[in-house]
């Protein structure tokens, strides 16, 4: 709401004192001495090479994992983009004030902590798949709808969009997690970070490219198009190997 409240005076001032406090940040983090790391038997751990030629390793042996680990990433970039980058432009060009931002994202940050911590209350009483399979289809019917009928209205579609990869994301990566030995569990779950920062590569200057000539809402479609070409395929995958009972037995 500050950043908000900033921006109808100088849109610059919102970015300048984001740089600063990062450089700040970084300056603070450099002055923190890290103490020496080494395994549970002693040795040093792995390289990052090493770790990631084990990680995709680990995946190209398992098709659950593979699954669950790009279908993570996907699920968490397209809503990333939607709701962190496209909102301010599309609630712009629907005619919202700029002073009310703040109390959009602010709505946006408590759906997704709400939703996060909901996440496992649910998944006792839901199957994995079921959840996944609903998530998906209210962002994709979030995300289309904001596309075709761009509005005032539609903007509340936002908080929607924020709660599926907060709610989705961390039954997904505690799946990762059950079927991972724990001194394979931070390989693998770096490797479905590098997967989630490359799609975020690609993502971000595709979508913000389509907005520059198309319009913000034109975007909010094509993500949800590409979404759906993605992620639909992978949980068709899911639910194939999570009924396959020697999916979730092989851990190695």
């Amino acid at each position: 709401m500050v950043g908000a409240a900033l921006a109808t005076i100088d849109m610059t001032l919102c970015f300048t004192i984001c740089g600063l406090g990062g450089l700040a940040a970084t300056a603070l983090v450099l002055t923190v001495k890290e103490p020496p790391r080494h395994g549970d038997d002693g040795e040093s751990p792995l390289g990052y090479w090493k770790n990631l030629s084990t990680a995709i390793g680990i995946a190209a042996r398992r098709p659950l994992v593979r699954a669950l680990l790009v279908l993570n990433a996907a699920i968490l970039v397209m809503p990333l983009v939607v709701y962190y980058v496209l909102l301010q432009p599309y609630a712009i060009g629907v005619g919202v004030p700029l002073a009310s931002l703040g109390i959009i994202v602010l709505a946006v940050q408590v759906t997704t902590v709400a939703a996060s911590w909901l996440a496992h209350r649910v998944a006792g009483r839901v199957e994995l798949t079921t959840i996944v399979a609903a998530g998906v289809a209210v962002l994709l019917a979030a995300a289309g709808t904001l596309g075709a009928f761009p509005s005032i209205p539609s903007v509340a579609l936002m908080l929607a969009i924020a709660l599926v990869p907060a709610l989705v994301g961390p039954l997904l990566t505690a799946r990762i997690n059950d079927l991972i030995p724990s001194a394979q569990r931070a390989t693998i779950l770096s490797l479905g970070a590098l997967l989630f920062e490359l799609g975020l590569a690609v993502a971000m200057p595709l979508l913000l490219a389509f907005a520059d000539r198309l319009g913000a809402p034109a975007a909010t479609g094509l993500s949800a198009a590409l979404c759906a070409v993605i992620v639909i395929p992978l949980l068709i995958v899911l639910r194939a190997a999570e009924r396959h009972p020697a999916a979730a037995a092989r851990t190695t």
